[in-house]
């Protein structure tokens, strides 16, 4: 269990850290992963913190790999998508996901993967 636990904890560090590439403000990452507050890595707090969302953050790390393949040679794009409108989702990414939440998500990677995979 130990380890399955530091295995949470990276990947909630990774989400956050993704987050901040995202240049998300503190209230959409919030909001991104349904808290009141996000976590701190004192007194284990990323693994506390990542069984209640770990589902969410591995999805947004699913849509980075997207973003990542499509754009292999501009990293800086790969981050300001989520930002940029798009017709598709009459908005921002970031703001659909945050308005459709889970549906949101599957929306955005469902684009991403039949549309440029």
């Amino acid at each position: 269990m130990g380890a399955e636990m530091e295995r949470e904890g990276q990947i909630a560090e990774m989400v956050l850290v993704l987050f901040a590439r995202w240049a998300l403000p503190y209230s959409q990452q919030c909001a991104l992963l349904q808290v009141d507050s996000l976590p701190t890595p004192a007194v284990g707090g990323f693994q506390v913190f990542s069984v209640r969302i770990k589902g969410r953050a591995v999805r947004f790390l699913e849509i980075h790999a997207c973003l990542r393949t499509l754009f292999p040679n501009d990293i800086d794009l790969a981050y300001r998508w989520m930002n940029q409108e798009n017709l598709a989702f009459e908005s921002k990414p970031i703001d659909y996901i945050i308005s459709y939440g889970d549906v949101g998500i599957d929306k955005v990677i469902n684009y991403l993967k039949l549309n440029f995979n």
